[in-house]
């Protein structure tokens, strides 16, 4: 089982940053991913992405109280994410209960992708 970390700028794109890098990068892991997954699936080889939305890490501790509000207000579950809600989604993706998943990108983000954000 590989889980590998995405990013939701695969989903939508960042205009406030230049994030071409980081999202060319991330792009290509989802694709790797998803070849690895069909490839990997007759040796029992499972792989997922796991793309995270806005998290409150250390990282992100620094960023100012005003562009942060913004941020937390644009998530439709109206919160930033915490480093376990994306623990659990690889918690779920390691465990026997997802023997059958395979290739997929479980987008962890409040809702932030579908809302179009």
């Amino acid at each position: 089982m590989m889980i590998i970390t995405g990013s939701t700028v695969t989903v939508r794109g960042n205009p406030n940053m230049s994030y071409l890098p980081h999202a060319a990068s991330k792009g290509a892991l989802r694709s790797f991913t998803r070849q690895l997954a069909a490839e990997g699936a007759k040796h029992k080889i499972r792989a997922n992405t796991v793309s995270p939305g806005p998290i409150r890490t250390p990282a992100t501790a620094v960023i100012p109280p005003e562009p942060k509000e913004r941020i937390r207000a644009s998530i439709p579950l109206g919160r930033w994410g915490e480093v376990e809600d994306v623990a659990y989604c690889a918690l779920y993706l390691a465990s026997d209960e997802a023997r059958w998943v395979t290739g997929a990108d479980f987008v962890i983000d409040g809702g932030g992708a579908v809302a179009g954000l």
